[in-house]
């Protein structure tokens, strides 16, 4: 199932969230959240999968606080910058997908808005599990991917909305999936790496949004390794 584009706008002053609203929501795009402060900015980008940030700057906060903000988040960020105002550290700006200026130019807002997406949707494709439910063709977006769980010939597939059965083996379900995305920590258990809540070694657990999933001994090195985890 293909998900729906979330576009997360920060904007501390509140001054153009309106009127890009406006815009986005006529390209069709009905996800659209908006925080006036950093401590909810902050929040939502640990708890909100978004595919586009886009972001006020604003002088009264440092590159700094920017990079922190943005430090475990790898979204794109869309930057807006007030009008003659010069940024000396342009590249420096974390996550940037591009800087436009106010006044804002509808036209080139709504092209680089496009072309982003269109680029993403390209990407997208390649990560797509194609499989039938109820005799309907469906497209699995592997990003949605939290956990799974094997039973035989089985792959029982839990993501953040539903979940699915389908029939491929272990071999052949973590075939499909990006290895720098999941990891194997169980005989019958595969998880996303990027969902990892805290892992109980004493316990043999590793906790995903509040799941235990059981940590194979075998398969302990490899998740510490790809955690880079001494």
């Amino acid at each position: 199932m293909i998900r729906r584009r979330k576009i997360l706008i920060i904007d501390i002053k509140g001054s153009i969230f309106n009127s890009l609203e406006v815009i986005l929501r006529k390209m069709g795009h009905e996800h659209v959240f908006f925080v006036d402060d950093f401590d909810t900015a902050a929040d939502l980008l640990k708890r909100l999968e978004t595919d586009l940030v886009i972001y006020k700057l604003n002088p009264e906060y440092s590159l700094g606080t920017l990079k922190a903000l943005f430090q475990k988040n790898k979204t794109p960020v869309l930057y807006i910058a007030d009008s003659g105002k010069e940024i000396l550290t342009y590249e420096a700006l974390p996550n940037l997908l591009i800087l436009l200026r106010k006044p804002l130019n509808t036209l080139t807002f709504r092209s680089a808005i496009e072309i982003y997406f269109k680029s993403l949707e390209e990407t997208r494709k390649k990560y797509l599990i194609n499989f039938k439910k109820d005799f309907d063709n469906l497209e699995l977006d592997i990003s949605r991917i939290n956990w799974i769980r094997i039973d035989g010939n089985y792959s029982f597939i839990h993501t953040q909305d539903e979940n699915h059965t389908l029939r491929m083996s272990m071999k052949e379900i973590m075939n499909l999936l990006p290895e720098e995305l999941f990891v194997r920590v169980h005989r019958s258990y595969a998880i996303r790496i990027k969902k990892i809540s805290s892992i109980n070694l004493k316990e043999k657990t590793v906790n995903i949004d509040g799941k235990l999933i059981p940590l194979g001994r075998k398969y302990k090195k490899d998740l510490m390794e790809r955690l880079k985890i001494i």
